[in-house]
């Protein structure tokens, strides 16, 4: 039985003889194979057959006849587009080389001697109608290969288009809130600075305190706020480092209590700090993002207190699975840690509403919250799930322990290394005094370089308790002229200027002999000490980011003075 071709449809056999025997005895012998055979008695009929209707799968073709021979119109259909491809099993009662070899050269495929052997002639033609049908088979397949081919590349096409896409919208997005983030710091290191020397000033009532106090708090919510969405932006393109220095953990923990105690006393909430006495008075570690971490869960669980009180325990630690059996783990180490190895422990407890153990997770993805609505309308849902990737970060383990109404345990332990000698860049450890930063009590001339009046207004009320004389240049060019008439001890340059910013002007400053050594200070909201390098090597000797707090102001007179 002979092979169908692919599309299941009886294979086109086209016999050429003009012998009507010939043709009687192939189209009997094929037609029992059930190929749809045409016989044809010349070339001439042949061409036509073909013009009139599709072309035929296969040719059996005649070399010896009148008018026309076979090598003729082998030659003819093999110069046809539309026939060239078609196989041709040439047919002869000539057995000479020079004919067979003639034959494969014009494009047959096969030679068929007379008088026939059945058994050969469809041994033959079914080998070709088999070769061919896997031929189309394979067009077909290529066919498919190369649309899927097109198809894919298309795809990459606009995949590459969308991700260009996605970056230049990243990169903008990256841009818009560096730069917001700018203008809304600007105005808010005014508000909070303002605000702190009000609470500071005697003069003040009490009602008045109490509303300078208000404002303080709201404008370092407002900033916190800020910072949140700077860190998921951050979080998001992979772009969180940690900056470890030597920092006095005693310090460090008490700012934090200080911090929170005004939010605690407005709840009537005792706030508890627990230090172990075998904890290290230095470690090595990143101060803001660890302050950042335990913040948000000290705050968090101010939040969602009503009575009682919220302690911060912090101790040696060394893990033990069964003490944390009862824990929901929220993060694993990312690297292994060895079951007696030593870390520190920070554990915050809470008397608060709980949280139910469904939501354990939920709680630290971002824009979640839990609770009731009152609860829900505090804070954006992203503090948590900071901390989980900051935890993540130090290589550290978040547990959780929590009932609903019978308050929340955090726990989470750091390998943090410890370092009992102060570093020289460490401010926390370093004593301040408010009064006296000059040695020999001498005035110190300090220029403050800014083009916004309420920021250099309030870095000027900050000296105030200094023996320091401040000068004033609002641009940069400004800056340059002053500096031809004085020799200041130390400069405060704001990055962000028009016209001349502070790159260009501490290029130029240092151009000067006269102050080639004098300190120069970046103020800025935008540069953070990861890249404050590039800024050193332009000549700047330290930074101070806005909004700046007295106690940055203070150590850096300190350092400097």
């Amino acid at each position: 039985m002979k092979t169908l071709p692919v599309h299941d449809a009886p294979t086109k056999i086209l016999v050429i003889d003009d012998n009507p025997q010939n043709l009687r005895l192939l189209y009997s012998l094929l037609s029992k194979e059930e190929y749809d055979v045409r016989p044809v008695t010349s070339a001439e009929q042949a061409l036509l057959t073909i013009k009139k209707s599709s072309p035929p799968d296969l040719i059996l073709l005649d070399i010896k006849m009148p008018e026309m021979n076979g090598f003729q119109l082998c030659e003819q259909l093999k110069s046809n587009e539309k026939t060239r491809k078609i196989p041709i099993i040439f047919i002869s009662a000539m057995n000479h080389i020079d004919d067979i070899i003639r034959g494969f050269s014009l494009g047959g495929v096969d030679y068929i001697t007379k008088p026939f052997q059945e058994e050969e002639v469809l041994a033959r033609v079914n080998t070709q109608v088999a070769l061919r049908n896997q031929q189309a088979t394979l067009e077909i397949k290529n066919a498919a290969l190369e649309s899927e081919i097109a198809r894919r590349k298309q795809i990459e096409k606009e995949l590459r288009l969308a991700k260009e896409a996605a970056d230049r919208a990243n990169q903008s997005k990256s841009i818009f809130l560096s730069n917001i983030s700018h203008e809304l710091r600007t105005p808010l290191n005014s508000i909070i600075g303002f605000a702190h020397l009000l609470v500071k000033d005697k003069l003040l009532n009490e009602s008045q305190r109490e509303s300078s106090q208000i404002i303080v708090r709201s404008g370092h919510s407002l900033l916190s706020l800020i910072n949140e969405i700077l860190d998921i932006e951050k979080i998001e393109a992979g772009k969180f480092v940690l900056f470890q220095k030597d920092i006095c953990l005693t310090h460090l923990l008490n700012d934090i209590i200080a911090s929170m105690k005004i939010i605690a006393s407005e709840k009537n909430i005792d706030l508890i700090l627990e230090m172990d006495d075998q904890l290290p008075s230095h470690i090595y570690a990143d101060p803001n993002r660890l302050s950042q971490v335990l913040i948000n869960f000290v705050s968090n669980a101010i939040k969602f207190t009503e009575k009682g009180a919220v302690r911060l325990r912090v101790f040696t630690f060394r893990p033990c699975e069964k003490l944390l059996t009862d824990f929901t783990t929220i993060v694993h180490p990312s690297q292994k840690v060895h079951p007696q190895q030593e870390r520190i422990g920070f554990e915050i407890i809470d008397t608060g509403i709980g949280i139910h153990r469904k939501d354990h997770d939920i709680i630290f993805q971002p824009f979640e919250q839990t609770g009731e609505n009152k609860y829900r309308l505090q804070g954006t849902g992203l503090g948590l799930h900071i901390c989980k990737k900051w935890i993540e970060k130090m290589n550290g383990r978040l547990h959780l322990f929590s009932q609903a109404g019978k308050g929340s345990t955090f726990l989470f332990d750091l390998e943090i290394h410890s370092n009992e000698q102060v570093s020289e860049d460490d401010h926390n450890c370093i004593p301040m005094n408010d009064k006296n930063n000059a040695n020999d009590g001498s005035v110190r001339t300090i220029l403050i370089v800014d083009d916004t009046p309420a920021n250099y207004q309030l870095i000027t009320l900050m000296l105030k308790p200094h023996n320091v004389k401040s000068i004033i240049a609002e641009t940069g060019l400004e800056a340059l002229e002053l500096l031809k008439q004085h020799n200041p001890d130390i400069i405060l340059l704001d990055m962000m200027m028009p016209q001349m910013d502070g790159a260009e002007t501490i290029k130029r400053i240092r151009l000067m002999p006269s102050l080639s050594q004098t300190p120069v200070i970046a103020v800025s909201s935008v540069i953070g000490k990861h890249n404050f390098d590039h800024y050193r090597k332009l000549g700047f000797t330290d930074l101070l980011v806005k909004p700046i707090s007295l106690n940055d102001l203070n150590a850096c007179l300190k350092k400097y003075l």
